[in-house]
């Protein structure tokens, strides 16, 4: 466990909280282990990431809607074809 990186995460998290953003809860795919995530306000919009795990440092990518977040291992993601 990365103390620094979880300690800043949820340091990140309270600002966004304290200035009135939306926060939802996910499970992380690499170790199931509850994170919040800041979420779009704007009905339609979706952010997408590429995180670092503070639990147990894997990277996995992350989208966001204001009512959802979805989840995936880099390796579970299937490659664009090429032209």
């Amino acid at each position: 466990m990365d103390k620094k990186l979880l300690n800043d995460h949820r340091t990140y998290i309270a600002k966004v909280l304290d200035g009135g953003g939306k926060v939802l809860c996910f499970l992380t795919p690499c170790c199931r282990e509850v994170m919040e995530s800041t979420v779009p306000q704007n009905e339609g919009e979706t952010w997408d990431s590429l995180c670092t795990c503070p639990h147990c440092g894997a990277l996995f990518m992350k989208w966001c809607e204001t009512d959802k977040i979805n989840t995936a291992m880099p390796n579970r993601l299937t490659r664009a074809k090429r032209a």
